[in-house]
């Protein structure tokens, strides 16, 4: 800070005049931010100072900094106002050549230990098996059967990023592409969720015929996970 002060008593002394850059000084210095700042903070205080000098409403100031009357003081006013956007804008470099700190990414595995589901389930004469949950993670679509609701429950990514899993929530999902549906007769309709394309799956809905209600990504434990993509 005394290399600062020293060049705003050399721009008083040269007939406030100076072609010191401050900038230059701090790139040169390599200061941190927060040293930065503290330089800042002391440059903010004498400018407030130096305006109120030329307002004229302390006597006190004006006649402190009467030998810088007129012209002078608004040169100075100008030199301090000028070092105080060069510290903002290294305070602000600083900021953005931060590297953002990564996301420590859970296991999969431990994101789901808290999902709800049903491993098995019958249904006729076909016998279901539930996919490992874990496989929901980052995935773009899912398919679910619920026996005691008699219905079919589709869940689409909202990103490229797929899903992932909070407690017993599925994350990540489209609210306007995810829903659910009662179904009269679910055996063609689980097997074709089953290995159907995409471009059916699509389509699989309509097929059902039943009023297609939103799903808010909740599971629990009488849902099986009959395909996940």
């Amino acid at each position: 800070m005394g290399e600062v002060e020293g060049e705003i008593d050399t721009f008083v002394s040269q007939g406030f005049k100076s072609d010191f850059r401050l900038s230059n000084w701090l790139m040169q210095k390599e200061l941190k931010t927060p040293q930065t700042r503290k330089i800042k903070e002391h440059l903010q205080s004498l400018l407030n100072e130096l305006q109120e000098a030329k307002e004229g409403k302390d006597s006190q100031l004006s006649e402190g900094y009467a030998f810088a009357k007129g012209r002078p003081l608004t040169r100075w006013i100008k030199f301090i106002q000028g070092m105080i956007t060069d510290c903002e804008t290294k305070m602000a470099h600083r900021r953005a050549e931060r590297k953002p700190r990564k996301r420590t990414q859970k296991p999969a595995g431990e994101l789901v230990q808290g999902v709800k589901y049903k491993k098995e389930d019958k249904v006729g004469t076909l016998a279901l098996k539930s996919i490992s949950p874990v496989k929901l993670i980052g995935a773009q679509e899912v398919w679910f059967y619920h026996s005691k609701w008699h219905a079919m429950i589709r869940g689409v990514a909202s990103t490229k990023d797929g899903f992932t899993v909070k407690g017993t929530t599925l994350k990540g999902y489209d609210p306007s592409l995810s829903t659910y549906q009662r179904v009269r007769n679910p055996v063609p309709f689980i097997k074709q969720a089953q290995t159907a394309k995409k471009t059916v799956l699509r389509k699989l809905s309509k097929k059902i015929g039943t009023k297609a209600k939103p799903w808010k990504g909740r599971m629990n434990d009488g849902m099986v996970i009959i395909r996940v993509i």
